[in-house]
């Protein structure tokens, strides 16, 4: 099956080649029969359009929890590796897209029709490791489990919030970053399943930096605001735990200034009532700390016990 370009205007068209500085997305076919665009934890749209870019004709290798891909860009195939074999199959992938149906990271596992579901990680996954290793940069403990947070309708405010801070910015790039959160271990039931409550701001943290939702770049600085005052709901998808907790979350932190203790939201750049920041920082040539004020701008994505 050929590569097929489709640039979506007034008059859909076929190119040949491409010509356009609208961003490129790539898909694959589900077994559901529907198309989705590749966003999960070790490769994404940018990074295989980035490396179709600068790649003459060549393959890009990834893997997931269960298997192993190539992506053989000039024969227009996706190989899978179960076991040792390698299964062949042909795929269309290279879309220019500006309404995106959201859909699911692909390495969400079993995906039910719940609130939200919370997947153990295995040990010896790279999903496992990636988590494991920016966990460990700053902070030597020994991590007890790590659990995937899979929360369809969070996910959902995430991805919509992402495409409508790129066409406030007429489709810039929106920075998005992996920051840790220490919280209570008793309300890891209720981020799991409504996200971070900026309203909560400085009830144990103070507000400094304005009154959000505040993130950690180190899981060392986090780890100052673990507490353990009893097990979060045992009757939650999240069980119950004694551990400290540490979340992993996306956060699209976008442009960022020095954040004050009187704001409630990011301030005007221009003075004018739009234009916003996008998030508020401790300092903005080398940010420890970001102040997030929009829930819609974060996706608790992993549970780190320790």
């Amino acid at each position: 099956m050929s590569i097929r370009m489709e640039i979506h205007d007034d008059d859909s068209q076929v190119e040949d080649m491409d010509t356009s500085d609208v961003p490129w997305c790539w898909f694959y076919l589900a077994e559901c029969g529907a198309w989705h665009m590749f966003d999960y934890y070790l490769v994404t749209s940018n990074n295989i359009e980035e490396h179709y870019m600068n790649t003459d004709g060549g393959t890009m290798m990834f893997s997931t929890n269960k298997y192993i891909y190539s992506l053989n860009f000039s024969a227009v195939t996706i190989k899978i590796c179960i076991q040792q074999f390698f299964f062949t199959f042909f795929i269309q992938y290279r879309y220019i897209c500006d309404h995106l149906e959201i859909s699911v990271p692909s390495h969400w596992e079993n995906v039910k029709d719940e609130s939200y579901q919370v997947i153990p990680l295995g040990t010896c996954t790279n999903e496992f490791k990636e988590v494991s290793k920016l966990f460990t940069k700053t902070l030597n403990v020994n991590i007890k489990e790590i659990k995937r947070i899979q929360n369809i309708h969070l996910w959902e405010f995430f991805c919509r919030k992402k495409i409508q801070l790129s066409k406030i910015k007429q489709g810039k790039h929106i920075q998005e970053m992996k920051l840790f959160h220490g919280t209570n271990n008793e309300n890891v039931h209720a981020i799991c399943l409504d996200n971070f409550d900026p309203r909560l701001h400085g009830i144990h943290k103070g507000s400094v930096h304005g009154k959000g939702t505040y993130f950690a770049r180190d899981a060392s600085r986090a780890k100052k605001y673990c507490q353990i005052s009893g097990l979060h709901v045992v009757s939650s998808p999240a069980g119950s735990s004694q551990n400290r907790i540490i979340f992993l979350a996306r956060v699209l932190v976008g442009e960022f200034i020095k954040g004050n203790s009187q704001y409630v939201r990011p301030p005007s750049k221009n003075s004018s009532s739009t234009n916003f920041y996008d998030s508020c920082v401790d300092n903005e040539s080398n940010p420890e700390i970001y102040v997030i004020f929009d829930r819609n701008q974060i996706y608790p994505e992993y549970i780190i016990e320790f």
